[in-house]
Order: structure tokens, then sequence, then C-alpha cells
């Protein structure tokens, strides 16, 4: 979310797709305030203007949230961006052979991280294309917030797993209890039975 939160990334990513002429004009990588304003008061004109053809709309509310490290904003507003670029059929500027190279740059790396997360990626998104399709600049760029969305799809399943297993537990320690309890309730019936027959 951080990496996001001064809207640099999200204008390059506008440019990078050719729907952002004045990009390094305007846009600067800082993380003071004036410098995050002024970054999506471009991005928002972008979006009203040069890039009005994705269909999407950034809010005030967004913004803030965006700004403010909100988990889960900028990755929402990330997808929407996604989506109106798949939609209107746009593709990364860059050069197939720029592209190939990224790729035999990153990858390789990435795969002998033997990171979950990054084998994932490259199965699914990058493995199935050819190195000369220009698609893959864009599923390159698009590579951080398709890791996002594994991330926290991996943390809820985690965390469901953890919540099953802290049940199992308790259930089981309930039974124990109760076992526990029979066990000294027909323990102290006997000895009184014991006690009544020798008497």
């Amino acid at each position: 979310e951080v990496d996001f939160a001064n809207g640099f990334l999200l204008g390059e990513l506008l440019h990078k797709h050719g729907l952002l002429d004045d990009f390094r004009q305007h846009f600067v990588d800082e993380n003071s305030y004036s410098a995050q304003s002024a970054n999506f008061a471009h991005l928002k004109a972008a979006l009203r203007g040069s890039a009005n053809t994705l269909g999407v709309s950034l809010r005030d509310e967004q913004v803030r949230e965006i700004m403010g490290g909100d988990r889960g904003s900028s990755l929402r507003f990330l997808f929407q961006l996604r989506k109106g670029l798949e939609k209107a059929g746009t593709s990364a500027t860059r050069s197939a052979s720029a592209a190939q190279r990224k790729e035999e740059t990153i990858l390789p790396r990435s795969r002998q991280q033997n990171d979950p997360v990054q084998e994932h990626f490259y199965d699914s998104r990058l493995k199935p294309l050819k190195r000369t399709e220009k698609r893959v600049a864009y599923e390159l760029h698009a590579k951080p917030f398709v890791d996002e969305e594994l991330r926290q799809k991996m943390s809820v399943a985690e965390s469901f797993a953890r919540d099953l297993e802290a049940k199992r537990c308790k259930n089981q320690a309930f039974r124990d209890s109760r076992l526990s309890t029979m066990r000294d309730g027909r323990a102290t019936k006997e000895r009184v039975k014991a006690e009544g027959q020798e008497q």
C-alpha cells in the first residue's frame, strides 16, 4: 500500500500505457503532502482527459484512503485500472525486446528465490506467453498488485486455517474436560459404593 501512497506509480502506469504524455513534467516520487496532492490532482485530471477511455474515476475519498495507506485501497483502484486497460485494449508502449530483457533479468532471480507468490505469477501469467508478446510488459507492470491480491488471499486462507485449528483445539479440550469429569464421577460413585458395601 505504501508504494502507491504518493500516486507516482499510478501515474507511471498510465504513462507506460501511452495515456499520460506529461508524466515526467508533473509527477514527483516524493512523500510530502504537497507532492502527494499534486500527483493525485494530475492523476484525476488524466482520468477525466487523456485516459477517459478507461472509464475509471477517482473520488476524493479514494484519494484520502490511498494516501493514508489504507489496506486494500490502492489494490482496488489498481484493479479498476487494469480492467479499464483490458477493456480499452491498450498495451504497454515498451518494445517487445525491452520486455524480453526485463523478463530475463527479473524472472530468473524470482524463480531462484522459490517464493510461492513469484512462482504463481510466473506459472499463471508469464509462462503461457511468448517472450516477444507485448503483453509480457503489461503483465510485468501489473505484477505488484497481482502479487498483493495473492498475498491477501493467502493471508485470509492462513487466518481461516488458524481459526479452524483453534476451534478444533478448543473442542478437543472441552471433550477431554468432560471425559475427565465423567471419569472422576464414576470413580467417586465406585468408591462410595465400595465404602457402603464394606459397612
